[in-house]
């Protein structure tokens, strides 16, 4: 994954809701797949949440608690209730 086009975008203070609502989407199916590409996508999900998601913040956080779910060894800053 290229997380500097995926930080561009989400981060972007005009993006297309659907482009924004996209691209989470691919990170999660991404994140999913295997430990690396979950850390490099639970990072610009992190940054997200930290910088922009007001509006994106329910769909950031499900992904994050997913993949602390799936990659519990990641670690993390979301506590997934029954998770440790």
């Amino acid at each position: 994954m290229t997380s500097r086009f995926f930080r561009t975008a989400l981060l972007d203070p005009k993006p297309s809701r659907p482009l924004k609502r996209d691209i989470v989407e691919l990170l999660k199916t991404r994140a999913l797949i295997d430990p690396d590409q979950a850390a490099i996508a639970q990072r610009i999900l992190h940054d997200m949440l930290r910088f922009d998601a007001t509006l994106d913040f329910e769909q950031a956080l499900e992904v994050l608690a997913r993949i602390q779910l799936a990659w519990p060894q990641l670690g993390g800053e979301v506590v997934a209730e029954g998770a440790q």
